[in-house]
Protein backbone atom coordinates (compact mmCIF):
# COMPACT_ATOMS: atom_id res chain seq x y z
CA UNK A 1 0.00 0.00 0.00
CA UNK A 2 1.66 3.38 -1.23
CA UNK A 3 1.70 6.69 1.11
CA UNK A 4 -1.42 8.12 -0.49
CA UNK A 5 -3.93 4.72 0.00
CA UNK A 6 -2.48 4.80 3.97
CA UNK A 7 -3.34 8.15 4.45
CA UNK A 8 -6.54 8.09 2.71
CA UNK A 9 -7.70 4.80 4.53
CA UNK A 10 -7.01 6.74 7.93
CA UNK A 11 -9.18 9.67 6.83
CA UNK A 12 -11.90 7.02 6.19
CA UNK A 13 -11.26 5.42 9.51
CA UNK A 14 -11.29 8.75 11.12
CA UNK A 15 -14.60 9.86 9.71
CA UNK A 16 -16.38 6.65 10.64
CA UNK A 17 -14.78 7.13 14.33
CA UNK A 18 -16.14 11.11 14.48
CA UNK A 19 -19.26 9.13 13.12
CA UNK A 20 -19.99 7.07 15.82
CA UNK A 21 -18.94 9.46 18.71
CA UNK A 22 -20.80 8.77 21.94
CA UNK A 23 -20.52 10.96 24.57
CA UNK A 24 -20.00 8.88 27.58
CA UNK A 25 -18.90 5.80 25.61
CA UNK A 26 -15.58 4.11 26.99
CA UNK A 27 -14.19 4.09 23.42
CA UNK A 28 -14.51 7.92 22.93
CA UNK A 29 -13.29 8.60 26.72
CA UNK A 30 -10.38 10.48 25.12
CA UNK A 31 -11.69 12.27 22.65
CA UNK A 32 -14.55 13.50 25.18
CA UNK A 33 -11.76 14.43 27.32
CA UNK A 34 -10.47 16.87 24.76
CA UNK A 35 -14.23 18.07 24.09
CA UNK A 36 -14.17 19.04 27.68
CA UNK A 37 -11.31 20.51 27.69
CA UNK A 38 -11.95 22.61 24.73
CA UNK A 39 -15.45 23.61 26.19
CA UNK A 40 -13.75 25.21 29.28
CA UNK A 41 -11.17 27.09 27.27
CA UNK A 42 -13.69 28.61 25.24
CA UNK A 43 -17.04 28.75 26.19
CA UNK A 44 -18.90 29.35 22.44
CA UNK A 45 -17.28 25.52 21.99
CA UNK A 46 -20.45 23.44 23.50
CA UNK A 47 -20.75 20.09 23.25
CA UNK A 48 -23.97 20.39 20.80
CA UNK A 49 -21.96 22.26 18.29
CA UNK A 50 -18.56 20.27 18.33
CA UNK A 51 -20.19 17.07 18.24
CA UNK A 52 -21.70 18.69 15.03
CA UNK A 53 -18.69 19.40 13.66
CA UNK A 54 -18.02 15.95 14.11
CA UNK A 55 -20.88 14.88 12.43
CA UNK A 56 -20.07 17.07 9.47
CA UNK A 57 -16.25 15.78 9.01
CA UNK A 58 -17.58 12.08 9.40
CA UNK A 59 -19.69 12.92 6.26
CA UNK A 60 -17.12 14.75 4.52
CA UNK A 61 -14.48 11.72 5.32
CA UNK A 62 -16.37 9.26 4.02
CA UNK A 63 -15.03 6.86 1.24
CA UNK A 64 -16.83 8.64 -1.74
CA UNK A 65 -16.46 12.21 -0.77
CA UNK A 66 -13.02 11.78 -0.23
CA UNK A 67 -12.35 10.67 -3.83
CA UNK A 68 -14.48 12.96 -5.05
CA UNK A 69 -12.19 15.99 -3.12
CA UNK A 70 -9.07 14.34 -4.29
CA UNK A 71 -9.77 12.84 -7.90
CA UNK A 72 -9.43 16.87 -8.91
CA UNK A 73 -5.61 16.65 -8.34
CA UNK A 74 -2.90 15.02 -9.68
CA UNK A 75 -0.44 13.89 -6.56
CA UNK A 76 2.99 12.63 -6.86
CA UNK A 77 4.92 10.60 -4.88
CA UNK A 78 6.99 13.26 -3.28
CA UNK A 79 10.65 12.46 -2.32
CA UNK A 80 11.40 15.21 -0.04
CA UNK A 81 7.85 16.09 2.10
CA UNK A 82 7.75 19.70 2.27
CA UNK A 83 7.22 21.38 5.80
CA UNK A 84 3.98 23.81 5.72
CA UNK A 85 3.42 26.10 8.80
CA UNK A 86 0.08 26.12 9.44
CA UNK A 87 -1.02 29.20 11.55
CA UNK A 88 -5.11 28.53 12.65
CA UNK A 89 -7.78 29.95 13.36
CA UNK A 90 -10.49 29.22 16.42
CA UNK A 91 -13.55 30.36 15.84
CA UNK A 92 -14.85 27.54 15.22
CA UNK A 93 -14.49 24.14 16.86
CA UNK A 94 -12.05 22.09 13.97
CA UNK A 95 -11.62 25.08 11.68
CA UNK A 96 -8.22 24.68 10.60
CA UNK A 97 -9.11 20.96 10.31
CA UNK A 98 -9.16 20.70 6.41
CA UNK A 99 -5.83 22.88 5.99
CA UNK A 100 -4.14 20.26 8.27
CA UNK A 101 -5.55 17.34 5.92
CA UNK A 102 -5.04 18.75 2.85
CA UNK A 103 -1.21 19.32 3.89
CA UNK A 104 -0.87 16.13 5.26
CA UNK A 105 -2.69 13.90 1.92
CA UNK A 106 -0.23 15.39 -0.44
CA UNK A 107 2.69 14.07 1.28
CA UNK A 108 3.74 17.07 3.18
CA UNK A 109 4.62 17.87 6.87
CA UNK A 110 2.50 20.43 8.98
CA UNK A 111 3.92 22.74 11.50
CA UNK A 112 0.82 23.75 13.44
CA UNK A 113 0.14 26.87 15.72
CA UNK A 114 -3.41 26.50 17.09
CA UNK A 115 -5.28 29.25 17.71
CA UNK A 116 -5.45 29.42 21.78
CA UNK A 117 -9.04 28.54 22.20
CA UNK A 118 -8.50 25.28 20.16
CA UNK A 119 -5.67 23.38 21.03
CA UNK A 120 -7.26 20.31 22.35
CA UNK A 121 -9.57 18.65 19.33
CA UNK A 122 -7.06 19.32 16.38
CA UNK A 123 -3.97 17.18 18.31
CA UNK A 124 -6.21 14.77 19.09
CA UNK A 125 -7.27 14.11 15.13
CA UNK A 126 -3.67 14.21 13.89
CA UNK A 127 -2.91 11.84 16.96
CA UNK A 128 -5.27 9.45 15.49
CA UNK A 129 -4.13 9.66 11.49
CA UNK A 130 -0.75 9.38 13.07
CA UNK A 131 -1.08 6.07 15.02
CA UNK A 132 -3.40 4.59 12.26
CA UNK A 133 -0.59 4.99 9.41
CA UNK A 134 2.91 4.85 11.53
CA UNK A 135 3.45 7.87 9.79
CA UNK A 136 4.80 11.25 11.80
CA UNK A 137 3.69 14.26 9.71
CA UNK A 138 2.49 16.85 13.00
CA UNK A 139 4.58 18.94 14.81
CA UNK A 140 2.67 21.61 17.52
CA UNK A 141 4.25 24.76 18.50
CA UNK A 142 3.54 27.99 20.28
CA UNK A 143 7.26 29.01 19.58
CA UNK A 144 8.16 30.65 16.50
CA UNK A 145 8.69 28.31 13.10
CA UNK A 146 11.60 27.34 11.88
CA UNK A 147 12.73 24.94 9.41
CA UNK A 148 9.59 25.92 6.91
CA UNK A 149 9.19 26.09 2.88
CA UNK A 150 5.59 27.41 2.70
CA UNK A 151 2.83 29.38 5.30
CA UNK A 152 -0.71 28.69 5.55
CA UNK A 153 -2.28 31.31 8.03
CA UNK A 154 -6.33 32.07 8.31
CA UNK A 155 -7.49 35.22 10.14
CA UNK A 156 -9.00 38.69 9.57
CA UNK A 157 -7.72 41.74 7.71
CA UNK A 158 -5.97 42.82 10.43
CA UNK A 159 -4.40 38.88 11.15
CA UNK A 160 -3.40 39.23 7.01
CA UNK A 161 -1.47 42.33 7.27
CA UNK A 162 0.63 40.71 10.39
CA UNK A 163 0.93 37.46 8.50
CA UNK A 164 2.26 39.00 5.36
CA UNK A 165 4.87 41.21 7.43
CA UNK A 166 6.25 37.68 8.85
CA UNK A 167 6.02 35.81 6.32
CA UNK A 168 5.40 37.39 3.14
CA UNK A 169 8.33 35.96 1.95
CA UNK A 170 6.98 32.70 1.96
Amino acid sequence: MNLKSKRIDALISLGVHLGGFKKNHSNYSNLQDSVEKATVINKWFTQENIESVFSSWSKALDKNQIKKWLNKYNFKDIQKPKTIALILAGNIPMVGFHDIISVWVSGNNAQIKCASKDEFLLPYMTNFLEKKTGIIAFKYTEQPFTGFDAVIATGSNNSARYFNHYFGKY
